[in-house]
């Protein structure tokens, strides 16, 4: 996969991400995690903009889990 494909692809799942509902951001999170899992067996280096979108959804998931918790 090409660089620019990448961060096209990168991108769009960022995008995807911030409008998605919660069953849909966790089908992309799992999708980030499989293109970091084949890059990681592929022994190519993760782009640090991949790990920066698996963090936000990481930090995101964490938040949601507290939008429910009585105060």
């Amino acid at each position: 996969m090409l660089d620019e494909e990448l961060d096209a692809m990168i991108a769009a799942l960022e995008e995807r991400f911030e409008i998605a509902c919660d069953e849909m951001r966790s089908q992309l999170h799992q999708d980030v995690n499989a293109l970091i899992a084949s890059h990681r067996s592929a022994g190519k280096s993760v782009p640090p903009q991949l790990l920066a979108l698996e963090h936000q959804m990481v930090e995101a998931e964490v938040d949601d889990a507290f939008d429910n918790m009585p105060v």
